[in-house]
């Protein structure tokens, strides 16, 4: 080896005519880049990363998206497609061109060959594959397709499409659908918590009470980001009584002395109501 490297040395001294310390560090550079064998020089050490989608507010359209997302497919490399945190599952999926696409899913559905005779119609996971191109009768080949998923929840039914195309690196391994954070409106919750205090304050709620402990849950539930109504049932409360609390924040620091006897009146009515309404649920 000594030998080898001391002819290749002065090899490169005569063909590029320069001094042997010269060759010599010209030697230990190249040997360098080649030890160091960088990402780039290897298509398999291409970056693979997880791509996290967020989605529009649910409700707002049935296709949460502007444009089908891409999916780069490689040899060797599946993509799977998650719902998993979106609370949906998947009930049914089409590919147009399934020429260089396989696919699959973690549950069952219907019209996909391998997963027949379905008890439901429901998955939460897709794994694309990419396999060497088939000549299908009747389907143009084509450079990528077009995946569509349709999805249900508790919110109803949404549409998600994916332009599938095939590629020599990979690139993301998961895609994952995430809900966008709930926006929490402090506005709201600033005048439920100070409805809360003066109620407490004039005695009309009693502090460490039944009914007090669920206004404070009540909060809670809407600092999460639900909302009024859904918070309201989560607690145990009526919405009049989140009304009125709200209400009562709202109004000015120092009211007029008849603006706080009707205020009082009308905080007491609720309040009983609401005591009573407890009470009866609590013999139930």
């Amino acid at each position: 080896m000594t030998n080898f490297f001391s002819a290749l040395e002065i090899k490169l001294g005569q063909e590029l005519k320069i001094t042997p310390a010269k060759t010599q560090i010209f030697l230990l550079f190249a040997l360098s880049l080649f030890l160091a064998k960088p990402a780039w020089a290897d298509p398999g050490n291409s970056a693979i990363a997880v791509k996290r989608v967020s989605l529009t507010s649910s409700g707002q359209s049935s296709v949460p998206q502007n444009s089908p997302i891409p999916v780069a497919l490689a040899p060797g490399y599946g993509v799977n497609i998650s719902f998993i945190s979106t609370g949906e599952v998947i009930e049914k999926l089409w590919i147009d061109n399934p020429s260089f696409v396989a696919v699959d899913v973690d549950g069952c559905l219907d019209n996909l060959v391998a997963k027949k005779n379905c008890e439901y119609n429901q998955a939460t996971v897709i794994h694309l594959r990419r396999i060497e191109q088939l000549d299908i009768p009747g389907i143009p080949k084509t450079n990528s397709t077009l995946l569509t998923v349709v999805t249900r929840s508790v919110e109803g039914r949404q549409i998600y499409l994916f332009k599938v195309t095939p590629a020599d690196r990979p690139s993301e391994v998961v895609i994952e659908f995430n809900k966008p954070t709930p926006s929490v409106d402090f506005i709201v919750v600033d005048a439920i918590e100070r409805g809360i205090f003066r109620a407490t304050l004039q005695g009309l709620l009693v502090k460490g009470s039944e009914l007090h402990r669920k206004l404070d849950n009540f909060v809670v539930f809407i600092k999460d980001g639900q909302t009024i109504s859904n918070a309201a049932t989560q607690a145990g409360i009526s919405l009049e009584l989140a009304d009125k609390l709200q209400k009562m924040g709202r109004r000015p620091t120092v009211p007029t002395a008849i603006s706080q006897m009707n205020e009082q009146k009308n905080t007491i009515e609720v309040l009983t109501k609401e005591v009573v309404i407890q009470e009866k649920n609590n013999e139930q």
